[in-house]
């Protein structure tokens, strides 16, 4: 049979044996956890890198449109404009001083059913009641 104080020191040596695989357990636990934040990090930089090219991407993309419908409204700026300075409405024209020869037409029209179109090719032109005439 073993004394006391042998079996304190059984007890000790198993316990520090146990003491030592936890340790062992613990740093290996620690670097597992290390290794798997840094593949978490190192996805997570991935996605984030994807993420942002595609935003380069999409930015790029909303750029392009967004120069094209500026040079789209520029376009119908300057449409409306010559609409504008060569539309006319009821008179007697003189063509090539009041207004230009050329195609014109009416949105809506006071004497007949529906729009109208016209060659204007003569030296006069004459409009009742048909609206506003715009150059086609």
């Amino acid at each position: 049979m073993l004394s006391s104080r042998e079996q304190l020191l059984t007890t000790l040596d198993g316990k520090e044996s146990q003491l030592s695989q936890l340790r062992s357990d613990l740093a290996d636990a620690r670097a597992r956890a290390d290794n798997a934040i840094t593949e978490a990090r190192q996805q997570v930089n991935a996605e984030l890198r994807d993420q942002f090219n595609q935003l380069k991407t999409e930015k790029a993309a909303l750029a392009a449109k967004e120069k094209d419908l500026e040079r789209r409204e520029r376009e119908v700026g300057i449409r409306e404009d010559f609409i504008s300075k060569n539309s006319f409405g009821d008179g007697l024209f003189k063509v090539g001083r009041d207004i230009a020869s050329g195609t014109y037409h009416t949105s809506r029209n006071n004497t007949s059913s529906g729009p109208q179109a016209v060659r204007i090719s003569s030296a006069w032109f004459e409009s009742n009641g048909c609206g506003t005439w715009q150059p086609a």
